[in-house]
């Protein structure tokens, strides 16, 4: 919403949707195993509570250690003083957890800047060019359709790239110009050298 200028568009409750959409899609899976293996065993009284614990535990824990960077666990690890010996997969969640919430805003905020970034070099140019035509509005009124359609090609590149791709064809073509349009062309030479 920064980037794109728009203070209130779309609400927070969208975000918070989408949010909790794409969580549910990615850790569905994690779910899944956790409602297998630790839920439905244990209200059939097949297992205790601890026992579920630690059935839930291991599909979480997977789940984070493939998010989680090395550099941010050692660190985490360093502060706890754990051994040094003591691994990912064996170190206590409260090591692990904030190594996993530390890696995930670090990725967050490198998506963020890079789809930041265009749109503040378009801000830029627009505010540039209004100053050097001196219309005092504010560049925003200017450069939020701009936005928007560079984040529409951006998003739409593959298609622009085929239809591109399609309209050059003939042009990359060994046969062209086309065998009729080519007599056409050297009869029309050669009229042109009569005369």
């Amino acid at each position: 919403r920064q980037a794109l200028g728009t203070q209130s568009v779309p609400p927070n409750q969208i975000i918070i949707g989408l949010s909790l959409l794409l969580t549910f899609f990615v850790m569905g899976p994690t779910f899944e195993r956790v409602y297998q293996e630790a839920y439905l065993p244990y209200t059939n009284d097949s297992i205790s509570f601890e026992q579920a614990l630690d059935k839930a535990e291991a599909p979480m824990r997977s789940f984070m250690l493939k998010q989680t960077r090395q550099s941010d666990f050692g660190l985490f690890a360093r502060l706890a003083r754990l051994d040094p010996q003591v691994s990912a997969q064996t170190a206590p969640l409260r090591v692990l957890v904030p190594a996993f919430v530390t890696s995930e805003l670090k990725s967050a905020f490198q998506i963020g800047f890079m789809i930041f970034i265009p749109f503040l070099v378009i801000d830029m140019l627009v505010s540039s060019i209004l100053m050097s035509l001196g219309m005092m509005m504010p560049s925003t009124a200017a450069s939020t359709g701009m936005e928007i359609i560079s984040s529409k090609l951006r998003a739409s590149r593959p298609m622009v790239s085929t239809i591109c791709a399609v309209i050059a064809s003939p042009f990359r073509s060994r046969n062209w110009p086309p065998a009729s349009r080519a007599a056409n062309s050297s009869h029309r030479r050669a009229r042109t050298a009569s005369v």
